[in-house]
């Protein structure tokens, strides 16, 4: 029985917990839990038995759900969070006989779906993707399709619309060549429909993605051959709640010299963003029109990491969701979570208490950026700063607390000393004794006043670093204010321009063809 290709899945909480699974080198399943500030946590084993595949998603109740398959064919369903997991033997495979891979598990609505593919070992030419679903009440167990994969296997990828109705892209040999197939499984009629293939039998094919954006239009990006360069190729449907709606045709998005691959696409409010990789830098293409055209971001604003990651990613926060429609993401994973091309995760460092009993502050130059001439966009300064001036607040209001708590024990100090030096009597060894006791308090008091002192002036300077970081946000609102009104100026003027160039424009282009 031969391992799936590495799978890595993110799930993040309600709590803003998020939990990273992943298969170590002891071919186990863990996970790293990581804070609401995305900082590492600890890492924990979900079990001591040895894996082939798994899969993972959340539910509306805010527990985790894992399948995986063992080396001894049993297939396990595990639910729960935290260190509190329930496991369910649920099925006994045949794999001396058949290769499973890939499991993808979700849940929707009321019914929870399963799909893998299947490869009997005597026949590796021919594979079949299959399809399990179940209710409280029933289980139903489908064939999506049976094709021909060729030498390697590739993950399938569905999304679902919704009405709950499953949409699958996958990667399957036709003329020799590799192209992929459309399926659509019909959340009423509970049946698959047939499979048709979406690209130009003429060319090698890979790399498929789809999303269903928030107006039920499927989005589809891959990688075509070009040259023996990969070229990103691009396909929409629009309206999937009408079945006889077509596809749209083919836009090229990327050069033949840019062989971007691996593409994921992405939605944050109305725009639609396809991420993509090469070697150690993610680009970005955005359509700010659900797919019509697209605008490839310059060079200087790509992501740039040692290891990006591609995990599968799920959440169970309103918020988050409301904005975004995820299924993978690029990320760096180490002592913190950062993601690439999106804003889900913003990179945050483990900060040390040196200072005790009060936690060492930050100067104002490592909570302010300096100001530069890049821009940067307005609702991430706006989310840094409300972060920043919340842990602020917070600081002060800790030391302000502590500062109460000495006082209040100064007090009853200094009721000590008072009544020590009201029962002093004649006998010479019991007022020697309680000279020492008071000078011994007198001492302790003018330590405690003197750390006291010391947290007022960190309070202060706390204070005074708040205030000096309030006025550079709003200069930085103001200059901000200041570069639109320039902006909004010369693009009138260019567009003025480029009205009276028109014919200038239209003759050079006659010239070149």
């Amino acid at each position: 029985m031969s391992y799936s290709t590495e799978q890595h899945y993110l799930i993040k909480t309600k709590d803003y917990l998020s939990y990273f699974f992943y298969i170590n080198e002891d071919q186990k399943l863990h996970y790293k839990l990581f804070n609401s500030s995305a900082l590492y946590m600890k890492d924990e084993l979900i079990s001591d038995d040895q894996i082939i595949d798994y899969s993972g998603c959340i539910d509306n109740l805010d527990q985790i759900h894992l399948l995986y398959l063992d080396i001894a064919g049993n297939l396990k369903y595990v639910v729960g969070r935290n260190n509190n997991w329930n496991t369910k033997d649920i099925s006994k495979l045949d794999i001396a006989s058949n290769n499973y891979s890939y499991f993808t598990i979700y849940i929707q609505n009321n019914y929870t779906h399963l799909l893998y593919i299947k490869t009997n070992l005597l026949n590796k030419v021919i594979s079949s993707i299959e399809h399990i679903f179940w209710d409280k009440a029933t289980i139903v167990k489908n064939k999506v399709t049976t094709y021909m994969p060729g030498k390697y296997i590739s993950p399938f990828h569905i999304d679902i619309d919704s009405t709950g109705s499953i949409h699958m892209v996958f990667k399957g040999i036709y003329k020799k060549n590799n192209q992929l197939y459309y399926s659509r499984f019909n959340i009423n009629t509970k049946k698959w429909s047939a499979s048709e293939i979406l690209t130009d039998p003429s060319s090698d094919h890979s790399h498929p993605f789809i999303l269903i954006d928030k107006k039920d239009n499927l989005h589809l990006c891959w990688c075509t051959v070009v040259n023996n360069n990969f070229v990103l190729s691009y396909k929409s449907k629009e309206r999937l709640i009408n079945v006889k709606e077509k596809w749209s045709e083919k836009l090229t998005l990327s050069d033949q010299n840019s062989n971007y691959i691996s593409p994921v696409i992405v939605q944050h409010g109305n725009k639609i963003k396809i991420l993509s990789r090469q070697n150690d830098t993610i680009s970005e293409i955005i359509s700010d029109n659900f797919g019509t055209s697209w605008n490839l971001i310059k060079h200087e604003n790509y992501n740039k990491c040692e290891q990006p990651l591609l995990v599968k990613y799920h959440a169970n926060l309103s918020d988050e969701n409301e904005q975004y429609k995820l299924r993978y993401l690029y990320v760096e994973v180490s002592d913190h979570i950062k993601s690439l091309g999106t804003e889900i995760y913003i990179k945050s460092k483990p900060t040390t208490n040196t200072i005790k009993p009060a936690p060492e502050q930050p100067k104002p130059k490592d909570l302010i950026k300096d100001i530069t001439n890049d821009v940067i966009p307005y609702n991430k300064i706006q989310h840094d700063d409300d972060n920043i001036e919340e842990k602020i607040l917070s600081i002060i209001k800790d030391i302000d607390s502590y500062i109460n708590d000495m006082e209040s024990h100064i007090k009853k100090l200094s009721e000590i000393k008072s009544y020590l030096n009201s029962s002093k009597t004649t006998d010479t060894s019991k007022a020697n004794s309680n000279e020492q006791e008071i000078q011994y308090l007198i001492k302790f008091i003018k330590d405690v006043e003197s750390q006291l002192q010391v947290l007022e002036d960190e309070k202060q300077e706390l204070i005074r670093e708040l205030n000096y970081y309030n006025k550079k946000v709003e200069y930085f609102e103001n200059k901000l204010v200041e570069l639109k009104k320039q902006y909004l100026t010369l693009d009138e003027i260019v567009n003025k321009d480029i009205v009276k160039e028109t014919s200038l424009l239209d003759k050079i282009i006659n010239y070149f063809k």
